[in-house]
């Protein structure tokens, strides 16, 4: 089990790396992602981000909405985005992987999971390790005459 230091630190290395493979487009979608990602050990409720933007809870839900997408989609992906990183890229064990992404419990999570891929987050990761092996044994090919 990780310690909450270890965890949290943990979180804000892939919540920056998340931010930079994304980039930002500058719209209100991206800004919110960036607000929802700037606290490692949490994410912030909707009047928070609000207040962070300058606008408020209303505001917010219209420009969301202008921009095709809810404050619920937005953290749904965030989510998303951060469980498929934990998953390929880290040996957290699914209750880690459940606080980390603010769930009560593992099963919560795996639910959510299940909606976002239709997988459980164990089958997923043991595909995506299996991927890893075969990328790996994969022959390289020298280059044809």
């Amino acid at each position: 089990e990780l310690s909450n230091a270890e965890m949290a630190r943990i979180c804000e290395q892939r919540c920056e790396m998340i931010l930079t493979r994304l980039g930002a487009a500058g719209g209100f979608v991206d800004r919110v992602r960036s607000e929802l990602l700037a606290e490692s050990h949490r994410f912030p409720a909707l009047e928070s981000v609000a207040r962070a933007l300058h606008v408020s809870p209303r505001t917010l839900r219209r420009k969301l909405k202008e921009e095709g997408s809810s404050f619920r989609d937005v953290l749904s992906q965030v989510r998303k985005n951060l469980a498929l990183d934990y998953l390929e890229r880290s040996n957290l064990s699914l209750e880690e992987i459940a606080t980390l992404l603010s769930y009560e419990d593992a099963a919560n999570f795996s639910r959510a999971f299940g909606r976002w891929m239709g997988d459980t987050p164990g089958r997923y990761r043991a595909r995506q390790a299996s991927r890893a092996v075969s990328r790996r044994r994969a022959p390289r090919r020298r280059g044809a005459k």
